[in-house]
């Protein structure tokens, strides 16, 4: 677990992972994808952390969803994930 949360200090604090102009919803997104595919390769999660990260993963992914569909209505609920 301390793993985790050293590596997803680092990737919120490391400014050129996402830019200035990239809304905070993406940018939680982009750090979630990221601190994910990291602790899958050195991190043996306790049975409870899964369950915690894949609620959390799951509320920013659909909030990343609505702000994409929200600035082009045009695209389906599929393109906008």
């Amino acid at each position: 677990m301390q793993t985790i949360i050293t590596l997803t200090i680092a990737l919120l604090s490391n400014s050129s992972t996402a830019t200035q102009s990239t809304p905070e919803i993406l940018k939680m997104y982009e750090h979630f994808t990221l601190s994910s595919a990291a602790a899958g390769k050195c991190y043996k999660p306790t049975e409870q952390e899964p369950a915690l990260f894949l609620a959390n993963y799951e509320l920013v992914t659909r909030m990343s969803s609505q702000y994409i569909k929200n600035k082009k209505p045009s695209l389906t609920d599929k393109q906008a994930s």
